[in-house]
């Protein structure tokens, strides 16, 4: 049996990294004052977006987990909407791998795998896609509204512009970096090629070094060229 050592390099630091990088699309940060619950929002269905920009942030979160990126899509600005399913989908690979990495590695070293061992907290980094999402406040003028959030137990909470058209209301993510999709894609497969050779039959220390040697670079290449600045927008004041 291999003892699991935690590795540096793929702890939750790597994947706060990560957040900052690329998982707030549509997000700016809100003053760090404490939300009354950190109990997640309630689900929603996709019929009630129309209702308020918390209702569409809520259907947006429940859409993504569900992955009926076709629906979510159309609870995005047209301009932006492609960029950021995109991203959404490789992010979505990324969690995946992330998973049939864990389970290969406990399947053959029978020991379980730290959660902050990987990549799975990005699912409570994801801003208003995020697994866990605490609606705090919405703020609305005319066709314009922000809906203030916390993302699992993150903080500083975050602030997610939405603009009406017609009944609904949509999601105005910021720009995404040029092919940041694609690179966080290579991720994914870089995780997946781990997995192969964790099942293949590989030693604890082979692993080690494929996760150092082939999954590292990826991350590297996914957060150096991105600043959190470019991301995540500054906002002047508190006023949608």
């Amino acid at each position: 049996m291999a003892t699991v050592r935690k590795h540096p390099v793929l702890s939750t630091l790597s994947a706060a990294l990560i957040a900052a990088a690329f998982l707030t699309p549509g997000c700016e940060s809100a003053p760090s004052t404490q939300p009354q619950s950190k109990s997640p929002a309630a689900l929603t269905t996709p019929s009630s977006a129309s209702a308020s920009a918390t209702a569409s942030a809520r259907t947006l979160r429940d859409l993504y987990l569900a992955r009926n990126y076709a629906a979510l899509a159309e609870l995005i600005v047209p301009d932006r909407r492609r960029e950021t399913v995109d991203l959404l989908r490789a992010i979505a690979e990324v969690l995946a791998a992330d998973s049939e990495l864990r389970a290969a590695a406990e399947s053959r070293y029978l020991v379980p795998v730290p959660r902050d061992w990987g990549f799975s907290p990005l699912e409570d980094a994801a801003g208003i896609f995020s697994r866990r999402v605490n609606i705090i406040a919405e703020r609305q003028s005319g066709d314009s509204a922000i809906v203030i959030a916390q993302q699992g137990d993150n903080l500083p909470l975050i602030r997610v512009r939405f603009v009406r058209d017609g009944l609904k209301w949509l999601l105005i993510p910021d720009p995404a970096p040029a092919d940041i999709a694609d690179r966080v894609y290579g991720l994914a497969h870089a995780i997946r090629e781990v997995v192969a050779q964790v099942n293949a039959g590989a030693d604890y220390e082979t692993y080690g070094r494929a996760i150092t040697g082939s999954v590292m670079p990826h991350v590297t290449r996914i957060v150096l060229p991105q600043l959190p600045v470019d991301f995540v927008a500054a906002a002047p004041d508190d006023s949608p």
